[in-house]
């Protein structure tokens, strides 16, 4: 029959069970974890997703349910860990649906020592690629900058006199270039 859903459960006074008052615990410590987490089964459906994933992939959960994540996303690693078996673990991955990137782990899901599904849980870390991005520019403009001190400092230091702001523009460049394997050629 496969995995039962978790789905969503009502409230506490319609729990007609132990277990599915457990389910419920469950299912409200998922809904806060602050990660999505979502679970397919064998034929590529989603059985599970908790309202963090739902806000992170931008859909009601509703729809999700039942969704094959094959005719969504054909290359989502939770379709390779389908057809392997073998978890992945990600620092960052980019989801094309939606657009963003995500820091992931999936991995198989085992019932009762079967392969039933698989579980990926995910946050995203779409901004914190795009911090990531913007401090690597500004950190190479600084050192480009002080690149330039360093070769003003060293025009002084030489003692070169001239008053031409192109003859003192071609020092400095020849200075920042003599640090590497790169050719020069100076005319004029």
């Amino acid at each position: 029959a496969g995995p039962r859903p978790l789905g969503r459960i009502g409230r506490a006074d319609a729990w007609d069970d132990q277990a599915t008052c457990e389910h419920a615990k469950i299912a409200c410590l998922l809904d806060n974890l602050g990660e999505g987490v979502i679970a397919d089964d064998l034929h590529s459906r989603f059985f599970y997703a908790n309202q963090t994933c739902s806000g992170l992939l931008g859909g009601p959960l509703g729809q999700m349910i039942g969704t094959k994540l094959r005719d969504v996303e054909a290359n989502a690693g939770i379709n390779k860990v389908l057809d392997s078996r073998e978890p992945i673990v990600r620092e960052k991955t980019y989801i094309e649906t939606i657009g963003r990137y995500v820091s992931v782990r999936i991995f198989p899901l085992h019932l009762r020592g079967e392969f039933e599904g698989v579980v990926s849980i995910f946050k995203d870390v779409t901004e914190l690629n795009s911090l990531s991005r913007e401090i690597t520019r500004i950190t190479e403009m600084a050192n480009e900058f002080q690149n330039q001190i360093q070769a003003r400092d060293a025009v002084a230091d030489i003692g070169i006199i001239g008053t031409d702001p192109r003859f003192a523009k071609s020092i400095e460049q020849a200075l920042l270039v003599a640090r590497t394997d790169a050719t020069v050629l100076l005319l004029g």
